[in-house]
């Protein structure tokens, strides 16, 4: 993560709450795994290429935007009770 992605998590957690914005950077990372597991796949990327990771982290926040509550009472269901 650099610098743009530390300040475009700092604007998600303004604009989502910290919860939310705790449920968009998870849900990022597991975007940023499917699309470049892909990429890896189609030889698009190399192994230790930078890859940039605003876009998943943009896709996160749109996530959670719309379906957060949802996914965090689906987590909290499937695994703490």
């Amino acid at each position: 993560m650099g610098d743009g992605d530390l300040y475009l998590a700092a604007l998600l957690g303004a604009w989502l709450g910290w919860s939310g914005a705790l449920t968009a950077i998870f849900l990022s990372y597991f975007v940023a795994a499917a699309i470049l597991s892909v990429l890896l796949i189609l030889r698009k990327v190399k192994a230790g290429q930078y890859v940039p990771f605003g876009p998943a982290l943009a896709a996160g926040g749109l996530i959670t935007l719309f379906c957060g509550p949802q996914l965090i009472a689906w987590y909290v269901g499937r695994f703490w009770l």
